[in-house]
This record gives C-alpha cells, sequence and structure tokens, in this order.
C-alpha cells in the first residue's frame, strides 16, 4: 500500500462562484481543507484571518477590486513557502511573467 499526501489547506479565490464551487469540489474529494474567496479583499481577509498560513493559494488573476497578483503578493508576505497557482481566461505575457516572478 503507498501512503496518502498530507492533506493541504487550500485558498480557492475567484469571482465566478461556480469555479470556485468546482475547485473546492475536486480538492475536498482529494482530500483537501478548502476556504474561498470571492475577491482580492476577501482573499486578503482569509489569509490574515488563518491561524495557519495556507499551503495552496488558487487565485483568478482578473478580479474586481485588485488582481491575482496582488493575492500571491499578500500570500507571499504571510508565508514565504506558500505554493500558488495561478488560473485565468484573460492573461498577458506582461502579466504571465509577473505571476511566475512572484
Amino acid at each position: 500500500m503507498t501512503a496518502s499526501p498530507a492533506a493541504a489547506r487550500v485558498l480557492v479565490v475567484d469571482d465566478e462562484p461556480s469555479l470556485r464551487q468546482m475547485m473546492r469540489v475536486l480538492l475536498q474529494r482529494a482530500g483537501h481543507e478548502v476556504v474561498e474567496a470571492s475577491d482580492v479583499r476577501a482573499a486578503r481577509e482569509a489569509i490574515d484571518g488563518a491561524a495557519v498560513p495556507f499551503d495552496l493559494v488558487v487565485t483568478d488573476l482578473i478580479m474586481p477590486g485588485g488582481s491575482g497578483l496582488d493575492v500571491i503578493r499578500h500570500a507571499r508576505d504571510r508565508a514565504g513557502e506558500t505554493q500558488v497557482l495561478v488560473v485565468t481566461a484573460h492573461a498577458t505575457v506582461e502579466t504571465a511573467v509577473e505571476a511566475m516572478r512572484l
């Protein structure tokens, strides 16, 4: 038998409710703890309010009230070891490079 991977604490940030819910369901089925945020403000509040930093932040890039780059910066300022996955339908080369740099 193989050992199952440890559950991760994941923050999913997207302004589209159906995408957030789909990601939550898939991640929870895989055994992870998931917190949802609908915009940058809610993501910052979740990051600041978490007793333990998130292991992974999955964020949309373009959202009302800011961008996924703001979420990345805030999460990484809280805990440099937090991993980030950016999911977007709207990106430029410049924003992709900036996200990778962060």
